[in-house]
């Protein structure tokens, strides 16, 4: 396993990766809850999955609608926040740069939960859950035709929060 930083590991995406590309992820993120009642506050996931990266959403949702036969007439609306860095692979939003990628609906994702340094496990993980917030589908794709389980799905994760990555076959811990 190699070590390197974002910044490495950001030019390594952008020059190094050239069409869409499966690649194992490990991050770490804030969970979003629900405040009202919440005796939690602020809990951390250790997420490990599979994404995809360096794809077009317009086109992932268009060959989507193609596959289940509707008609393949999506445009995709401009970044609801920040701006395309290197388009279809880094946004830039106040100072900081965001990787983009697309989870699967068949990935083996494992989470872990942390709430001060403490891993949650058990009742007392099954009770931080009450306060997780749900990601919903895609009005937009709903319109067009798609279910929920057949959306393209544009996952974006801070570049300071990849822990690990797997790219081409190569594992690299990022620091």
């Amino acid at each position: 396993m190699k070590t390197i930083s974002p910044a490495q590991l950001e030019k390594m995406l952008i020059n190094e990766v050239k069409g869409s590309t499966f690649m194992q992820l490990i991050y770490k993120g804030v969970q979003k809850v629900r405040k009202t009642g919440n005796p939690f506050g602020e809990i951390i996931k250790r997420t490990e999955l599979n994404v995809s990266f360096f794809g077009s959403y317009q086109n992932a949702v268009n060959n989507r609608l193609k596959k289940a036969g509707l008609e393949a007439d999506f445009t995709a609306n401009p970044l609801p926040w920040g701006e395309w860095f290197v388009a279809n692979k880094i946004i830039g939003h106040k100072g900081a740069k965001y990787v983009r990628f697309y989870l699967h609906k068949n990935s083996n994702t494992k989470t872990e939960y942390f709430h001060n340094g403490d891993q949650l496990t058990g009742s007392e993980l099954a009770n931080a859950k009450l306060f997780f917030t749900e990601h919903s589908e895609s009005n937009r794709q709903s319109e067009a035709g798609l279910e929920e389980s057949e959306q393209s799905k544009p996952f974006t994760i801070n570049i300071e929060n990849i822990l690990q990555i797997n790219v081409n076959g190569e594992m690299y811990k990022v620091l």
